[in-house]
């Protein structure tokens, strides 16, 4: 016999939505803390304008590759555990790279952040839309995009008016990962696997 679909309150959606938006903003923060601290990081390592550039570049390019990989493995298994195994992974790359004693495994770092953050693109929007029905789907979409630029705004001030200028960049990124380490455990807590095309009944 066929299990029943899961009821899950307006309430508990509404929890989700908070949740996965938490989850966007916590990307977009991680992913900030580099501009923040990258003079601090240039003058540690004397790093030239290229290989500082290529900082972003590893991120970016270590993100599109595992975007299309991670987005078929999301295909096929749970998306609340790949997006929380992504929020640790990405925290952990970040938490090393506050570590990292050279240009080069820093550079690693940001690969892996890059392919841990790519879990978000492949989860967060058809978690969405799993939970959320169609007439109210673009508004809670919004709101999730919306924790994006909270983040990064956040990463700006959080980083300049507080720890890199008082405990340097090092304490910035241990901290940050500290706070993704938190989060991915709250997102676990809190967020059920929905069945797939529940909010439309199916």
């Amino acid at each position: 016999m066929k299990d029943a679909a899961p009821r899950y309150t307006r309430r508990y959606v509404n929890i989700v939505v908070a949740m996965l938006t938490g989850a966007v903003f916590v990307e977009f923060y991680h992913r900030q803390i580099l501009a923040v601290a990258m003079d601090a990081i240039g003058k540690e390592f004397a790093l030239s304008d290229s290989q500082l550039g290529s900082l972003v570049t590893a991120f970016a390019v270590s993100y599109a590759v595992c975007g299309p990989l991670l987005g078929r493995l999301a295909d096929r298994v749970p998306r609340r555990g790949l997006y929380v195994a992504g929020i640790s992974a990405w925290s952990v790359a970040t938490l090393l790279g506050g570590y990292a004693g050279s240009f080069a495994s820093f550079f690693v770092t940001r690969l892996g952040t890059g392919a841990g953050q790519a879990s978000a693109g492949a989860t967060n929007s058809p978690l969405i839309v799993d939970y959320v029905a169609p007439a109210k789907r673009g508004t809670a979409m919004a709101i999730a995009t919306a924790g994006a630029t909270v983040g990064a705004l956040a990463a700006g001030a959080l980083g300049f008016a507080g720890v890199v200028e008082s405990f340097g960049w090092r304490a910035l990124f241990i901290g940050s990962s500290v706070f993704g380490f938190v989060f991915a455990a709250a997102f676990f807590a809190i967020v059920k696997e929905p069945p797939r095309g529940w909010s439309e009944g199916r």
